[in-house]
């Protein structure tokens, strides 16, 4: 997908699934987000508009590479490999995370029910700062 943002920003993603077999399934993806040109300014020595020193251009990448599997009629694995890239100006940073999760079919009171469990960016710190590891579960019928 290719979108045109504003002020010459854009957003580009693609992705692909392959099915190995009935029950394993591989998937890739890649999402770019440029923000176009930006004018960098300089400050003051008392805090205020310095004036302009030219121009950069920040921008976003994501990689990611998943793979899920059904171990039997009422279980599914999955699990996704992240790599993502943020660059602005001269700093860039990055980190590596995993996405695992699953889902558990069963019957309850003759009523079917699937329930599911995720745990999202575990993974490296990006400088200091922790990647927002997130738990959910979710319940369906």
């Amino acid at each position: 997908m290719h979108l045109i943002y504003w002020d010459s920003s854009s957003y580009e993603y693609a992705a692909f699934n392959y099915p190995m077999s009935d029950k394993l399934k591989l998937g890739f993806h890649v999402i770019y987000l440029n923000y176009g040109s930006m004018e960098k300014t300089t400050e003051t020595t008392s805090g205020g508009f310095g004036g302009t020193s030219g121009t950069f251009s920040p921008s976003d990448l994501a990689l990611g590479a998943s793979a899920a599997i059904a171990l039997d009629d009422s279980m599914q694995v999955g699990l996704t490999v992240k790599y993502a890239m943020q660059s602005i100006d001269t700093d860039t940073v990055s980190a590596f995370a995993a996405d695992v999760g699953g889902l558990y079919a069963f019957n309850f009171m003759d009523m079917n029910f699937v329930a599911g469990l995720a745990l999202s960016n575990v993974g490296t710190k990006i400088k200091e700062d922790s990647l927002p590891m997130t738990l959910r579960g979710g319940l369906s019928s």
